[in-house]
Protein backbone atom coordinates (compact mmCIF):
# COMPACT_ATOMS: atom_id res chain seq x y z
CA UNK A 1 0.00 0.00 0.00
CA UNK A 2 1.16 3.25 -0.87
CA UNK A 3 1.85 5.69 1.87
CA UNK A 4 -0.08 8.99 2.06
CA UNK A 5 0.87 12.12 3.43
CA UNK A 6 -1.65 14.30 5.46
CA UNK A 7 -1.97 18.34 5.92
CA UNK A 8 -3.49 19.22 8.99
CA UNK A 9 -5.03 22.33 10.49
CA UNK A 10 -6.52 23.92 7.29
CA UNK A 11 -8.49 27.44 8.44
CA UNK A 12 -8.38 29.87 5.33
CA UNK A 13 -10.12 29.45 2.16
CA UNK A 14 -6.92 31.23 0.35
CA UNK A 15 -4.56 27.83 1.16
CA UNK A 16 -7.09 25.12 -0.60
CA UNK A 17 -5.36 26.87 -3.39
CA UNK A 18 -1.89 25.62 -3.30
CA UNK A 19 -3.54 22.88 -1.22
CA UNK A 20 -5.52 21.46 -4.88
CA UNK A 21 -1.84 22.35 -6.58
CA UNK A 22 0.37 20.49 -4.69
CA UNK A 23 -2.64 17.32 -3.96
CA UNK A 24 -1.41 15.66 -0.42
CA UNK A 25 -3.83 12.43 -0.03
CA UNK A 26 -5.44 14.39 2.84
CA UNK A 27 -5.75 17.24 4.75
CA UNK A 28 -7.22 18.01 8.25
CA UNK A 29 -9.78 20.48 9.70
CA UNK A 30 -9.88 21.05 13.45
CA UNK A 31 -13.36 21.39 15.13
CA UNK A 32 -11.81 20.94 18.17
CA UNK A 33 -10.81 23.42 20.39
CA UNK A 34 -7.05 24.73 19.39
CA UNK A 35 -5.72 27.85 17.86
CA UNK A 36 -6.42 26.12 14.08
CA UNK A 37 -10.26 25.66 15.33
CA UNK A 38 -13.16 25.78 12.75
CA UNK A 39 -16.93 25.45 12.54
CA UNK A 40 -18.72 23.78 9.97
CA UNK A 41 -19.72 26.77 8.01
CA UNK A 42 -16.08 27.45 7.28
CA UNK A 43 -15.63 23.40 7.17
CA UNK A 44 -18.20 23.49 4.32
CA UNK A 45 -16.23 26.38 2.25
CA UNK A 46 -12.80 24.96 2.44
CA UNK A 47 -14.30 21.35 1.39
CA UNK A 48 -16.25 23.30 -1.78
CA UNK A 49 -13.06 24.50 -2.81
CA UNK A 50 -10.92 21.71 -2.40
CA UNK A 51 -10.24 19.19 -5.12
CA UNK A 52 -12.45 15.83 -5.32
CA UNK A 53 -9.51 13.79 -5.10
CA UNK A 54 -8.10 15.10 -1.59
CA UNK A 55 -10.08 13.86 1.53
CA UNK A 56 -11.19 15.78 4.18
CA UNK A 57 -10.21 14.41 7.68
CA UNK A 58 -12.37 15.98 10.42
CA UNK A 59 -10.64 15.94 13.49
CA UNK A 60 -12.64 15.83 17.05
CA UNK A 61 -12.15 15.76 21.06
CA UNK A 62 -14.61 14.09 23.07
CA UNK A 63 -17.63 15.59 20.19
CA UNK A 64 -21.31 14.73 20.04
CA UNK A 65 -21.51 11.79 18.26
CA UNK A 66 -24.54 12.96 16.39
CA UNK A 67 -22.15 16.24 15.24
CA UNK A 68 -19.47 13.68 13.55
CA UNK A 69 -22.39 11.99 11.88
CA UNK A 70 -23.96 15.02 10.47
CA UNK A 71 -20.78 16.13 9.22
CA UNK A 72 -19.77 12.64 7.24
CA UNK A 73 -23.08 12.27 5.85
CA UNK A 74 -23.13 16.00 4.58
CA UNK A 75 -20.08 15.24 3.28
CA UNK A 76 -18.32 18.49 4.75
CA UNK A 77 -15.55 16.12 5.82
CA UNK A 78 -14.61 12.26 4.24
CA UNK A 79 -13.20 10.78 7.42
CA UNK A 80 -13.58 11.11 11.33
CA UNK A 81 -10.40 11.63 13.35
CA UNK A 82 -10.96 11.17 17.21
CA UNK A 83 -8.40 12.65 19.30
CA UNK A 84 -10.00 12.55 22.86
CA UNK A 85 -11.25 9.82 25.53
CA UNK A 86 -14.07 8.25 22.43
CA UNK A 87 -15.22 4.76 23.44
CA UNK A 88 -15.57 1.56 21.50
CA UNK A 89 -19.34 2.05 21.33
CA UNK A 90 -19.00 5.97 19.73
CA UNK A 91 -16.79 4.39 16.97
CA UNK A 92 -18.97 1.48 16.19
CA UNK A 93 -21.84 4.06 16.20
CA UNK A 94 -19.84 6.29 13.60
CA UNK A 95 -18.95 3.43 11.01
CA UNK A 96 -22.44 1.98 11.27
CA UNK A 97 -23.97 4.86 10.99
CA UNK A 98 -22.31 7.06 8.07
CA UNK A 99 -19.89 4.08 6.67
CA UNK A 100 -17.04 6.12 6.81
CA UNK A 101 -13.48 5.80 8.13
CA UNK A 102 -12.41 6.20 11.56
CA UNK A 103 -9.17 7.60 12.63
CA UNK A 104 -8.22 6.97 16.09
CA UNK A 105 -5.53 9.09 17.81
CA UNK A 106 -3.16 8.39 20.92
CA UNK A 107 -0.39 9.26 22.48
CA UNK A 108 3.02 7.94 22.98
CA UNK A 109 4.02 7.06 26.04
CA UNK A 110 7.35 5.85 27.23
CA UNK A 111 6.12 4.14 30.82
CA UNK A 112 6.07 0.69 30.36
CA UNK A 113 2.69 0.30 31.82
CA UNK A 114 1.13 3.02 30.07
CA UNK A 115 2.07 1.46 27.13
CA UNK A 116 0.38 -2.05 28.03
CA UNK A 117 -2.69 0.00 28.74
CA UNK A 118 -2.70 2.11 25.32
CA UNK A 119 -1.79 -0.75 23.06
CA UNK A 120 -5.19 -2.27 24.77
CA UNK A 121 -6.79 1.02 23.68
CA UNK A 122 -5.81 0.41 20.52
CA UNK A 123 -6.78 -2.92 19.99
CA UNK A 124 -10.45 -1.69 21.25
CA UNK A 125 -10.32 0.96 19.07
CA UNK A 126 -9.44 -1.22 16.04
CA UNK A 127 -11.48 -3.89 17.22
CA UNK A 128 -14.55 -1.19 17.65
CA UNK A 129 -14.65 -0.71 13.43
CA UNK A 130 -11.39 2.31 13.62
CA UNK A 131 -9.82 1.93 10.26
CA UNK A 132 -6.49 3.03 11.36
CA UNK A 133 -4.43 4.99 14.58
CA UNK A 134 -2.84 8.19 14.52
CA UNK A 135 -0.04 8.42 17.21
CA UNK A 136 1.32 11.57 17.99
CA UNK A 137 3.91 12.51 20.83
CA UNK A 138 2.47 13.00 24.76
CA UNK A 139 1.55 16.22 25.57
CA UNK A 140 0.30 17.62 29.03
CA UNK A 141 -0.90 20.57 27.47
CA UNK A 142 -3.03 20.20 24.30
CA UNK A 143 -4.11 17.03 21.90
CA UNK A 144 -1.82 16.73 18.41
CA UNK A 145 -0.37 19.98 16.63
CA UNK A 146 2.32 20.56 19.54
CA UNK A 147 5.34 20.58 16.93
CA UNK A 148 6.73 17.82 19.42
CA UNK A 149 8.30 14.45 18.43
CA UNK A 150 9.06 11.01 20.30
CA UNK A 151 11.00 8.54 19.71
CA UNK A 152 9.97 6.23 17.21
CA UNK A 153 11.31 2.83 18.99
CA UNK A 154 8.12 3.28 21.34
CA UNK A 155 6.68 1.98 17.66
CA UNK A 156 7.80 -1.42 17.90
CA UNK A 157 4.62 -3.77 18.74
CA UNK A 158 2.19 -1.61 16.59
CA UNK A 159 0.22 -4.16 14.47
CA UNK A 160 -2.34 -2.13 13.31
CA UNK A 161 -2.29 0.95 10.02
CA UNK A 162 -1.22 4.06 11.49
CA UNK A 163 -0.96 7.80 10.47
CA UNK A 164 2.96 9.23 12.31
CA UNK A 165 2.38 12.30 13.64
CA UNK A 166 4.43 14.23 16.32
CA UNK A 167 6.89 17.12 15.08
CA UNK A 168 7.08 16.03 11.48
CA UNK A 169 8.51 18.69 9.67
CA UNK A 170 11.26 18.38 6.42
CA UNK A 171 13.87 17.26 8.30
CA UNK A 172 12.30 14.95 10.19
CA UNK A 173 10.11 13.62 7.58
CA UNK A 174 12.79 12.56 5.51
CA UNK A 175 14.82 11.64 8.70
CA UNK A 176 11.65 9.40 9.45
CA UNK A 177 11.15 7.57 6.27
CA UNK A 178 14.95 6.76 6.28
CA UNK A 179 13.80 5.39 9.82
CA UNK A 180 11.40 2.72 9.03
CA UNK A 181 14.07 1.73 6.01
CA UNK A 182 16.86 1.38 8.45
CA UNK A 183 14.57 -0.45 11.04
CA UNK A 184 12.44 -2.96 9.20
CA UNK A 185 11.47 -4.95 13.04
CA UNK A 186 9.61 -1.48 13.51
CA UNK A 187 6.18 -1.26 11.53
CA UNK A 188 6.05 1.05 8.65
CA UNK A 189 3.08 3.81 8.70
CA UNK A 190 0.87 3.76 6.37
CA UNK A 191 0.99 7.84 5.95
CA UNK A 192 2.59 10.89 7.58
CA UNK A 193 0.68 13.86 9.33
CA UNK A 194 1.87 16.99 9.61
CA UNK A 195 0.60 20.61 10.80
CA UNK A 196 2.84 22.94 13.01
CA UNK A 197 5.66 21.51 10.52
CA UNK A 198 3.80 23.13 8.06
CA UNK A 199 3.42 27.11 9.78
CA UNK A 200 5.13 30.04 10.36
CA UNK A 201 3.58 32.44 13.45
CA UNK A 202 0.80 30.21 13.47
CA UNK A 203 -0.49 30.11 10.05
CA UNK A 204 -0.13 27.68 7.04
CA UNK A 205 2.94 28.51 5.05
CA UNK A 206 2.88 28.20 1.22
CA UNK A 207 6.24 27.77 0.78
CA UNK A 208 6.79 25.52 3.50
CA UNK A 209 3.91 23.10 1.61
CA UNK A 210 5.02 22.76 -1.71
CA UNK A 211 8.67 22.11 -0.41
CA UNK A 212 6.94 19.36 1.74
CA UNK A 213 5.48 18.15 -1.13
CA UNK A 214 8.56 18.49 -3.42
CA UNK A 215 10.35 16.27 -0.70
CA UNK A 216 7.31 13.94 -0.52
CA UNK A 217 7.66 13.04 -4.51
CA UNK A 218 11.33 12.59 -4.24
CA UNK A 219 11.25 9.68 -0.76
Amino acid sequence: MKQQIKLCGFSREEDMDVVNEVCPDLIGFVFAKSKRQIDSVQALRLKQKLKKEIQAVGVFVNEEVANIVSLLQKGIIDIAQLHGEESAEEIREIKEKTGKKVIKAYAMKSDEKEKIELFSQMEAAIKAGADALLLDAYSKERRGGTGRTFSWEQLCGVSYPYFLAGGLNEERLVQAVDFFKTHPEIPSPIGFDLSSGIETDGKKDEKKIRRIMKIWSML
